[in-house]
């Protein structure tokens, strides 16, 4: 495709799909596969069992379609640069068009396959699926694997730590919440209200990334050192190991 005649829109999906398309086009067509299978299947002949087996290979479907939405497939998430693809920097195309397009994408992709899977799949198989919360849970995990991988950090790591971090609280929350008793409304609402700074942490990952303005957190470690050298240290009895013998 030729990017400068593609509308932002086409660009990016054809960055974001192009190189991995022959994992995503196998992987909508095992789920549509099922889809119709499952919904069109007499009552009764389909069980959850063969179902929740059915269901094996789109956990590691949804695995490799985060890695394309975050292009954690081209880089090094453990860097402390942007995982942002630097060759998309010279694209004519605004900074909120840079990830507001992969970020739509990606999320709209997690989000309509699972509820996909839900309606058509696991209900008709006799398992009592929500739709709604999970389908925004998976969009709030999207957007913030997307806004983290591409954010710069001052040390290489820390996105690693984040990622476990923010994924706990974004899972256990719909989880707590109903523990909690929290009204479904409010629910769909809070996990929405969870994309927003995600978008926000992503424009400004981005923008820094294009600028190459890249973090340096090495007083940190510095820091540290020096707090280290001032704590006492334990006196050894003997000065070496022949001495003690």
């Amino acid at each position: 495709m030729n990017t400068k005649q593609a509308s932002p829109a086409q660009a990016l999906a054809w960055q974001l799909t192009h190189r991995y398309r022959w994992g995503l086009i196998p992987l909508a067509g095992y789920l549509l596969l099922l889809c119709v299978y499952f919904s069109l299947a007499p009552a009764g002949a389909v069980s959850a069992a063969a179902a929740s087996i059915a269901t094996i290979p789109l956990a590691v479907g949804v695995a490799f379609l985060l890695g394309v939405c975050t292009f954690g497939l081209e880089v090094n998430v453990a860097d402390r640069r942007s995982g942002y693809p630097a060759r998309m920097f010279t694209l004519p195309v605004r900074t909120s068009g840079l990830i507001g397009w992969p970020m739509l994408y990606g999320t709209l992709a997690v989000s309509l396959g699972w509820a996909l899977l839900a309606q058509f799949v696991l209900r008709p198989a006799g398992i009592n699926a929500q739709v709604w919360l999970p389908a925004l849970t998976f969009a709030s995990v999207a957007a913030w694997l997307q806004a983290l991988s591409w954010a710069p950090f001052g040390l290489p790591q820390v996105r690693l730590v984040l990622i476990s971090l923010v994924l706990t609280v974004l899972v256990s929350l719909p989880i707590l919440a109903t523990t909690g008793e929290v009204p479904a409304g409010w629910l769909l609402i809070l996990q929405a209200c969870t994309i927003v700074p995600a978008v926000l942490v992503a424009w400004r990952g981005v923008g820094q990334a294009r600028r190459g303005d890249s973090p340096d957190w090495q007083w940190l470690v510095r820091t540290a050192g020096s707090v280290a050298a001032l704590l006492p240290r334990r006196q050894l009895a003997f000065e070496s190991a022949d001495e003690a013998q």
